[in-house]
């Protein structure tokens, strides 16, 4: 039999304390092998346990292997052709952009964070939801009214 080929194994654990790439532990045909996890330019990851690897042998040395972990079974489903998403399959949240070029973003009971300098938006924005600025709740007390209501469309609140 050769061993020098792609097999599929399964990730028991992994430790990302080192300052390379992850190193896991695989069961690959009933017995446990440690390798490297690989993964493309600008993603990192570290996937949890139980899930699958494909492992192949780096320079064919049976005793260096490098994985690439996948998510057969929680992967986004049902994707046209030109669709792309970035999830995390243990939260449910992803980063979808649609063929046609939407960008969604679905955070299910989590919180969604920028951290920069200035935000800008250039854009009609729609919000459903409540609305707080440096503490305080917007969407209670401030409002306005539109011309002809109260004060002839000044604010109100």
């Amino acid at each position: 039999m050769n061993d020098k080929k792609v097999k599929l194994a399964q990730i028991l654990s992994s430790d990302d304390s080192n300052s390379g790439a992850p190193l896991l532990m695989l069961q690959i045909n009933g017995g446990e092998s440690l390798g490297v996890m690989v993964q493309p330019y600008g993603i990192t990851s570290l996937p949890p346990n139980d899930t699958f690897a494909v492992v192949l042998p780096i320079n064919g040395e049976e005793s260096n292997k490098m994985a690439l972990a996948v998510d057969l079974a929680g992967r986004q489903k049902n994707l046209k052709p030109g669709d792309a998403v970035l999830e995390n399959t243990v939260t449910g949240a992803f980063i979808y952009l649609d063929f046609n070029g939407d960008i969604n973003i679905v955070a299910p009971n989590r919180n969604v964070n920028i951290a920069a300098a200035t935000v800008n938006i250039t854009a009609n924005v729609n919000i459903t939801g409540g609305f707080t600025v440096n503490g305080k709740n917007l969407s209670e007390t401030h409002f306005h009214i539109n011309s002809g209501g109260v004060g002839n469309g000044g604010v109100v609140g």
